[in-house]
């Protein structure tokens, strides 16, 4: 009898996956700001902590489109589960802190609470909230409203995969694991080399609006001061620092 194996992977677990999969390297998952400094000067920490906001939501997209493509060969069957962290009474009416499934009625709260938020920040949807880097923002502001009108401390995402072990085992010899392991990772890399180089655009795109916006409404000739208040991104610093960082924390060695 085939072994079906059941596997839950917690959210603190998706780097290892990412790593599993040759979606990263281990330098990813250390996050030691210091050490990354050191590799090249135009690194910092501000450079640090855009990289790792824009990169995860991309990654974990490159994770679900691979997951679908297993599930279409037949190799897995996974779903994403609704995790909540809640208060609520035992049998003896006892109050326990809980982590657990959320209902399908707690879905619909949690949904509803979700497009409160995204309305109270002028967002149209979740993916607008990682472009404009809000997602901390925007959970932070689900948690607290889910806590008081639900009781529930916050949520999170567990992805559950059953798969048969011998038959993944077939499917992916370790050759061809490799190649697909080299070839993902060249994916990702492009992909968040390309994300980085649209968000410079659209920053200068953005820059060169607000200028114009201030030449039109001011009378006499510009001041200095008030335009170095425009902020855009530079390509030197940016682009070298973000193709520098997927290098040192994705490539595989």
């Amino acid at each position: 009898m085939k072994k079906i194996i059941f596997l839950i992977l917690k959210r603190h677990f998706l780097k290892k996956l990412f790593l599993l999969m040759g979606m990263i390297n281990s330098n990813y998952i250390q996050e030691n700001k210091e050490e990354l400094k050191k590799q090249n000067d135009i690194i910092t920490n501000y450079q640090i902590n855009h990289f790792y906001q824009r990169t995860y939501q991309k990654l974990r997209k490159i994770l679900f489109d691979t997951l679908r493509n297993l599930k279409n060969r037949c190799l897995i069957d996974y779903e994403e589960l609704t995790m909540i962290n809640i208060i609520e009474p035992d049998i003896n009416e006892i109050l326990h802190n809980n982590i657990r499934p959320a209902t399908d009625e707690e879905k619909k709260n949690i949904l509803a609470i979700k497009k409160i938020v995204l309305n109270e920040m002028n967002l149209d949807s979740i993916t607008l909230v990682y472009l404009k880097f809000k997602h901390k923002e925007f959970y932070n502001r689900v948690n607290e409203l889910l806590k008081e009108n639900y009781n529930i401390n916050y949520i999170y995402t567990d992805i559950k995969i059953i798969f048969v072990k011998d038959h993944i085992i077939q499917a992916l010899q370790q050759a061809e694991l490799n190649m697909q392991r080299i070839m993902l990772n060249d994916k990702v890399i492009n992909a968040v080399n390309e994300q980085a180089k649209y968000n410079l655009e659209k920053s200068q795109k953005e820059y060169d609006q607000q200028i114009e916006k201030y030449m039109d409404d001011i009378i006499g000739l510009p001041n200095s001061i008030a335009i170095n208040k425009f902020f855009r991104l530079t390509e030197d610093k940016y682009l070298n620092a973000q193709f520098e960082l997927a290098e040192l924390l994705l490539r595989l060695k």
